[in-house]
C-alpha cells in the first residue's frame, strides 16, 4: 500500500488527490494488491512507479510506501530507488519498510518468505544496509538520508526496533485500544534505555521538528 500524507494537498491529482485527513489513497505496495487481504484480484502498481507519479504529481506533501516488505528486493536496491525518488519530490519521501508477513504473495510470484526468524533477521540487517547505502550515494538524499516508517507491532523485536530506528512507525492487525497502549509502553521503554538524547529518540525528534518547519514554511 502507498501512504500519503493528506495536509497541504493543493496541487495534487488523480491518484495523490486528497480532501483531508492522513491517508488519501492505498495503492498496493507489491505483486498483489492486500487491502482487505483477500482481495489479490484488484489491480495494484509497481511501487516504484506508484512513487514517482506521487513525486511528479503533488508539491508539498510528504507520501511513502506503507510497507515494503524487505523480502521483495535487496536492500541497497531499495535504497537507490527510495534516494530517486526522494530527489525527484525535493526530500519528501518517507521510506514504510516491513518484514513481510503476507505469505500468499510471496508464494504467487516465486519469492522466499523464510521462517519469521529469518524475515526479522533480514529485516535488521537490511536497515544498517540502507544507511550505508545512503551515505555512500552518489547523488545522496537530499536530507542525507529518508526518514524511516517501520512497520509491525511485535513487541519483542519489531517495536524495539521502530523505537531505534524510525521517525514513525505503523501498528498492524486489530491490537484494539489496550493493545495499542502496550505498544506505545514498549516504544516508550525502548526509546529511554539510552536517554532523551539517545540514537533511539534524537532522530525521531529530529524528524518531527523537520516536518514541523516544513508545514510552516
Amino acid at each position: 500500500t502507498l501512504l500519503v500524507e493528506v495536509k497541504n494537498t493543493a496541487g495534487g491529482r488523480g491518484a495523490c488527490r486528497g480532501a483531508g485527513g492522513r491517508c488519501d489513497r492505498w495503492l498496493s505496495r507489491g505483486p498483489l494488491s492486500c487491502c482487505g487481504m483477500c482481495e489479490s484480484h484488484r489491480a495494484c502498481s509497481a511501487t516504484g512507479v506508484s512513487l514517482a507519479v506521487c513525486a511528479e504529481w503533488t508539491k508539498r506533501i510528504t507520501f511513502g510506501p506503507n510497507v515494503s516488505p524487505m523480502t521483495f528486493r535487496p536492500p541497497s536496491l531499495l535504497a537507490r530507488m527510495a534516494t530517486a525518488v526522494d530527489l525527484l519530490s525535493g526530500g519528501r519521501l518517507v521510506l514504510g519498510v516491513g518484514a513481510g508477513w503476507y505469505e500468499e504473495e510471496h508464494t504467487a510470484f516465486h519469492l522466499p518468505f523464510g521462517t519469521l526468524k529469518e524475515r526479522m533477521d533480514g529485516f535488521e540487517a537490511a536497515i544498517g544496509v540502507i544507511r550505508e547505502t545512503w551515505e555512500k550515494s552518489n547523488p545522496k538524499p537530499p536530507r542525507g538520508s529518508i526518514p524511516l516508517l517501520i512497520g509491525g507491532g511485535g513487541e519483542q523485536r519489531t517495536l524495539p526496533l521502530a523505537a531505534r530506528e524510525a521517525a514513525a512507525g505503523r501498528v498492524g492487525g486489530q491490537a484494539g485500544l489496550a493493545g495499542h497502549r502496550r505498544q506505545d509502553e514498549v516504544v516508550a521503554e525502548e526509546a529511554g534505555k539510552t536517554g532523551p538524547d539517545g540514537p533511539a529518540t534524537t532522530g525521531a525528534r529530529q524528524e518531527a521538528r523537520r516536518r514541523s518547519g516544513n508545514r510552516t514554511a
